[in-house]
């Protein structure tokens, strides 16, 4: 089985330096995301993703604030 790492990854402004956070568990990444769409996502140009990187392939975002626009669901994540 292939090894999973889940990112969050907070910016302030689209495309601007980034806060990165990489976790084994999913659940684990999930609430970090959430965590900092309660702390950061009020504040105007905030943008944090969660993705998934699959055996150190490219990384698939699974969700984004604001918005959730690119949300991939949980089983096809996987």
């Amino acid at each position: 089985m292939e090894e999973h790492t889940y990112i969050v990854r907070l910016r302030f402004r689209p495309n601007g330096p980034a806060v990165t956070g990489w976790w084994a568990n999913r659940e684990v990444a999930e609430a970090k995301y959430t965590g900092q769409i309660g702390i950061h996502g009020s504040r105007p140009g905030v943008v944090i993703t969660l993705s998934v990187q699959v055996g150190g392939g490219p990384e698939k975002v699974l969700r984004t604030w604001p918005g959730d626009q690119h949300q991939v669901p949980p089983a096809a994540a996987d």
